[in-house]
């Protein structure tokens, strides 16, 4: 790889960045001009292949991804602020636990988990949400780290749990696996967290695999057992919560080709900063990206994330800047 400025393309356009060894446009931050537009952003070999923003007379125009030259997909028509700019404070207080487990001594390790996490929480923490982020934790450690984030009720309005990880439906339980493989329900270990918090909107992403696995009954009285000896209240709050999954039940959740970030992160990174956005709409928004990903890059449907919600608030933003 080496570094070239002024390369004149074909269709006239004139890049500076790392070439591949043929020549051709090939980086992370490769910027081409064709008069007075621009493209800013991935290149593989010689064609708009990722992640990248269009200039139109020095103006931001969209946030997109393309593919072999294609755009395939626009996030929005905002550009995301670098980490030194300096954000307006954020109205809504929200608090969140971030959880990226990458199962490195195991037989299916997830490289990409942790950084999904950690990308998450540095785009989270610029608009003002206090994040917790827990690296490769085992049951034990998520179990505090979600008490810890039920007791932030009395100074945050809204509560944000994120998991990035293996995952499966075990008896009808959607459950997340820890470091250790041991399952941990939403619907038992998570969301009773929550139970007696003056939470106004919970949201609970898991971003796993649901494939259904046959479990025996030991398994699952085993698992409602843990939740019950957790939390004394054994009433689930049925108000103002959403689930977000990235795969429908029965489908496998899988990983942007570079191993980097996967599709459902990808997506949900570009869409933290866009102003006044609903989050009911940011998912929609989520899972348009995904399924064009899956289908123009991989060739079929590998992925169909969907989002279950109880009375949850339709106007609440995940950043709605003060005036």
């Amino acid at each position: 790889m080496e570094e070239v400025i002024g390369l004149k393309l074909p269709d006239g356009g004139i890049y500076s960045g790392d070439v591949n060894d043929n020549g051709q446009p090939h980086s992370t931050d490769g910027t081409c001009t064709w008069g007075n537009t621009a493209y800013v952003g991935c290149w593989i070999d010689g064609k708009m292949s990722g992640l990248g923003s269009f200039y139109e007379s020095g103006q931001i125009k969209y946030r997109g991804f393309w593919w072999e030259g294609e755009l395939i997909h626009i996030f929005g028509t905002e550009e995301l602020p670098r980490p030194e700019t300096k954000l307006p404070k954020n109205k809504n207080k929200i608090a969140a636990l971030l959880v990226g487990c990458s199962y490195e001594d195991g037989d299916e390790p997830l490289p990409c988990c942790v950084h999904e996490v950690d990308e998450i929480g540095k785009k989270m923490s610029a608009i003002g949400i206090d994040v917790t982020v827990l690296k490769n934790a085992t049951r034990e450690e998520i179990q505090q780290g979600l008490i810890e984030l039920s007791n932030k009720n009395e100074k945050f309005d809204h509560a944000i749990f994120y998991f990035s990880g293996h995952g499966a439906i075990l008896g009808g339980y959607h459950v997340l696996l820890d470091i250790e493989s041991e399952p941990m329900a939403l619907e038992t270990n998570v969301i009773r967290t929550f139970n007696g918090t003056n939470y106004k909107n919970i949201i609970i992403v898991h971003d796993a695999c649901n494939v259904i696995l046959p479990i025996s009954q030991e398994t699952i009285d085993k698992l409602h057992e843990r939740g019950e000896q957790m939390y004394e209240n054994n009433h689930t709050q049925a108000r103002n919560v959403l689930y977000a999954f990235s795969s429908l039940n029965g489908y496998p959740s899988i990983g942007a080709l570079d191993d980097d970030l996967g599709m459902f992160a990808l997506a949900f990174i570009e869409n933290i900063q866009q102003k006044n956005v609903p989050v009911i709409r940011m998912f929609d928004n989520i899972t348009r990206f995904v399924l064009d990903y899956s289908q123009k890059v991989c060739g079929r449907y590998i992925e169909i994330p969907n989002v279950t919600k109880v009375m949850f608030d339709e106007d609440f933003c995940l950043y709605e800047p003060e005036e």
